[in-house]
C-alpha cells in the first residue's frame, strides 16, 4: 500500500509499504530513517535469517496509510 511517514521533526516521506496484519514494528532503511531525522530510542532483539539474534535500534515514526 502507499503510505507517509513522518519522523519527530516533521519531515515526512511518501513510500510503499508492505503490510503484515501480525507486524508489531515498521522496517524501514536506513537511509530513509536517516532523511526523517528519526531517534533511536531503544534496541530490541531480533532473530533474523539463519536462526541469528540481532539488536536493531527502535525509534518512534507517524504511519498513515492511503
Amino acid at each position: 500500500v502507499r503510505g507517509r511517514l513522518t519522523g519527530p521533526t516533521g519531515r515526512s516521506e511518501d513510500a510503499d509499504i508492505l503490510v503484515h496484519t501480525g507486524a508489531t514494528l515498521l522496517v524501514v532503511p536506513r537511509s530513509l530513517a536517516e532523511r526523517l531525522e528519526l531517534v533511536v530510542r531503544r534496541s530490541q532483539s531480533m532473530l533474523i535469517t539463519g536462526g541469528q539474534r540481532a539488536a536493531w535500534p527502535v525509534a518512534e515514526v507517524d504511519l498513515s496509510l492511503y
